[in-house]
């Protein structure tokens, strides 16, 4: 067998910056391999593989090769036993983390290819010798592993000083957002007095945008849905930020940014390698940090800012960091918190309850069965050409007995709302007593809630040693002892993901004056009854919801808009 290696050269770099034309490191490192291979006499029978600016901070190898297509060469080449041996400038090359790098030498070593590092070169041992346990393949499989665990520390290194540095920048408020992810509204580039393209350290805001968001913001606080002010937007051909058609994802994009606030975030998401269950293997995917994971399970939808900003121990355990930015706002926080408040209650209502386009039911979504607890329907009737609306229990549709049968005509439950909010506009102490009582009923039900959960939960801690007696008494076997767990375990996080919604729920503060002064504000400006979607949308604004009993209101709950 003859000495004479067929090799392949790899180069690499880590950013994009770095294989720019003008850089000389992907050139510089083919040129030193290529001089190597032809001083020792051996023979190049491929075409040097190339990562172009592209991490190598990878832990499995099934996923590098689906993102690196230079590793999917080089382990194509290896499969088909064309090469004896690969030339790089070092082990980092390959791989910048040791599982990596360890997979990779391992699926060469079986197909009888080493790794020659330039940097750390170890004789090779002959081709027609490889798989036999010398002294040069211990040597090179040492030093290939420690080589690995410098580059992965170096890599961890990097990311622990970039860290510490984007926190302590964040939290002077010194952030800069990238120009890539500059958001509509804002620019980096703007044209001076000689008509030159300058680009600036921070975004400014474009007037002729600015005022586009602020419109579709007055929308969807008029009561539009997002699909409605994208259609609107579409049909007077505006372009969307990417110059095509408004969706409802674009449109609900612009009204959650909280950068137009002032606010700027950072950590919200890491990259992570995650098991998929379709591949059958790991792979690399943007996570949620664990607060806002937390957070999304237990509500069901993702956290905004101002929601995070009540977890500050926890974001700050989670390296989340949420600070006030240096670029011009174009949006109050006060707005903002209006515009995120209107989500939350169309979230809530859902549906058709929300929607305020053509007809609409002025308390929809809003009713409840003072009897049974379920939501009230409505129907519109005629008689005399005249119309008339009703509200009426659903609860009969489900099977619920309920003696609450007497439906309740809109006109009167206006009247009675409306006489209900202008006594508290006359007394503002009227508001305060009202919102009062409201608080202590709302925490008296929060904490025979939770009274009840950690009942449960201690049931379910009984239960748990239940079973530890059944299986250490050999009643039960593992395997029914297993499932009996995870079951038990199931219930457990289930409950407390609720308990812990309902102790933040305790702790947030009433903020009675805050509270009082939003209704006094709502109440200056009561909307003409003949305006059925301005109305119903004030009605949303004020109200959180009516209990219908008998055809008639039995109590009226104020929004909790603190």
């Amino acid at each position: 067998m003859t000495d004479v290696f067929r090799c392949v050269v790899f180069a690499a770099v880590s950013s994009a910056p770095q294989a720019a034309a003008d850089k000389d490191s992907i050139p510089t490192q083919i040129e030193r391999a290529r001089a190597m291979i032809a001083r020792r006499g051996w023979e190049e029978v491929a075409e040097p593989l190339v990562v172009p600016g592209q991490t190598r901070s990878i832990s499995w190898l099934h996923e590098a090769i689906e993102s690196v297509s230079a590793i999917a060469g080089l382990i194509n080449l290896a499969q088909e036993r064309t090469i004896d041996l690969v030339v790089c400038r070092d082990y980092d090359r390959l791989a910048r983390r040791s599982s990596l790098l360890a997979q990779i030498r391992e699926y060469l070593r079986q197909r009888h290819v080493q790794i020659y590092a330039l940097d750390k070169p170890v004789e090779p041992s002959p081709p027609g010798e490889m798989g036999r346990h010398n002294e040069g393949q211990a040597a090179a499989a040492m030093i290939e592993a420690i080589s690995g665990v410098t580059a992965e520390e170096e890599v961890n290194r990097i990311v622990r000083r970039r860290s510490f540095g984007m926190n302590a920048v964040m939290r002077r408020g010194r952030y800069k957002m990238p120009e890539r992810a500059t958001p509509f509204g804002y620019s980096r580039v703007v044209t001076n007095d000689k008509g030159e393209e300058v680009r600036l350290d921070t975004a400014v805001p474009v007037p002729e945008q600015v005022a586009l968001i602020k419109r579709i913001e007055d929308l969807y606080l008029d009561g539009y849905s997002y699909a409605r002010i994208a259609e609107l937007l579409n049909a007077e051909r505006i372009p969307s930020p990417r110059d095509s058609m408004w969706m409802r994802p674009t449109i609900k994009g612009v009204l959650k940014q909280e950068f137009y606030c002032g606010l700027v975030m950072w950590g919200y998401r890491r990259r992570q390698s995650v098991y998929d269950e379709e591949s059958g293997g790991f792979v690399r995917k943007d996570q949620y940090v664990p607060i806002v994971q937390e957070l999304l399970d237990r509500t069901g939808y993702l956290p905004n800012a101002f929601e995070l900003l009540e977890y500050p121990e926890e974001c700050a355990r989670d390296g989340l960091i949420i600070a006030d930015g240096e670029h011009e706002p174009i949006r109050t926080k006060k707005r903002q918190r209006r515009i995120y408040d209107e989500i939350a209650r169309k979230r809530k209502m859902g549906g058709r309850a929300a929607s305020t386009d053509g007809f609409c039911y002025l308390f929809s979504g809003l009713g409840k069965c003072g009897d049974c607890g379920y939501a009230m329907g409505a129907s519109r009737n005629y008689y005399r050409d005249k119309r008339y609306i009703y509200y009426w229990c659903t609860g009969h549709r489900f099977g619920v007995p309920c003696e609450n049968t007497k439906w309740a005509r809109e006109e009167r439950v206006y009247e009675h709302v409306m006489r209900f909010l202008m006594e508290i506009a006359r007394y503002p102490e009227a508001a305060d007593l009202h919102l009062s009582r409201q608080s202590a009923d709302k925490r008296a039900e929060l904490q025979a809630e939770r009274e009840t959960i950690r009942e449960a939960l201690r049931r379910l801690a009984a239960k748990r040693s239940r079973w530890d007696d059944a299986y250490e008494s050999d009643v039960i076997d593992l395997e029914t002892y297993g499932q009996r767990l995870g079951e038990l375990k199931a219930q457990r996080e289930l409950l407390a993901r609720r308990l812990s919604t309902i102790e933040a729920a305790l702790q947030k503060s009433l903020a009675m004056e805050r509270r009082r002064a939003d209704i006094m504000e709502l109440l200056s400006d009561i909307p003409d009854v003949e305006d059925r979607a301005a109305t119903k949308v004030f009605l949303r604004r004020v109200l959180e919801e009516l209990v219908f009993l008998d055809g008639d209101v039995q109590r009226i709950v104020l929004c909790d808009t603190s």
